[in-house]
């Protein structure tokens, strides 16, 4: 693992599935922003091969550009996701090594942010339940841009009052170690959990770990 060039002062985690465990249904997610924008007769070139958050907006586009309401567009569409995001986070669990080290990282004066896609409501209660130590918290509703454009990163950052060359970025998809190179930041984990090492081939991060434990010793 390459040493960052500065002391990490400042580190950026992805919430679902890196600090917590829900149950959102993701492909669901992307079939039902799919079903909205052809029902908004949105092309389907303009949405294919796209993720949530880019369906929607490509969508909202689409619809604006050819005279219609785009941003209501957006706004029902994220109010769909909300609705299927809470009901997925009905039984979250903890996982391992998210307590000792937020705890450790803010004990140590590091300032902790949390980047995520899912939505305010969402992010807030489950950090909220499990009593999670942050300083800054920026969700989809909170940004113009989600990861991975590095804006959200950047945007974070400026909350947290740290540079890039100063910060990490730690997550359990590579679109977070993607964000986190276009960004800037000194250093990128990726969090493996139940997925194969290959599982970060689209963007390789500086560090693999199979879980926030085995992160730990990564900030050291």
């Amino acid at each position: 693992m390459p040493v960052p060039p500065y002391p990490i002062r400042a580190v950026l985690f992805d919430l679902d599935g890196t600090l917590i465990e829900t149950h959102i249904d993701f492909p669901a997610m992307t079939r039902s922003m799919q079903a909205m924008a052809r029902d908004a007769r949105v092309p389907e070139e303009v949405i294919a091969g796209r993720d949530i958050l880019s369906i929607v907006r490509a969508a909202a586009g689409d619809i604006a550009g050819r005279g219609g309401d785009g941003p209501a567009f957006r706004q029902e569409a994220f109010a769909a996701l909300e609705e299927m995001e809470v009901a997925g986070c009905a039984s979250p669990t903890l996982l391992p090594g998210t307590e000792a080290l937020l705890d450790d990282l803010r004990s140590r004066g590091i300032k902790v942010g949390v980047v995520t896609r899912n939505c305010r409501r969402v992010s807030a209660g489950l950090l909220e339940q499990f009593s999670l130590p942050h300083d800054a918290l920026l969700t989809r509703d909170d940004v113009a841009h989600t990861k991975p454009d590095p804006q959200h990163l950047w945007d974070a950052l400026a909350a947290l009052g740290h540079a890039p060359s100063e910060a990490a970025m730690v997550g359990d998809h590579w679109m977070d170690i993607q964000a986190g190179r276009r960004a800037g930041v000194a250093l990128t984990v990726g969090v493996l959990g139940h997925h194969a090492p290959d599982w970060f081939a689209p963007c390789p991060p500086d560090a693999l770990a199979r879980d926030l434990a085995e992160a730990e010793g990564r900030f050291r």
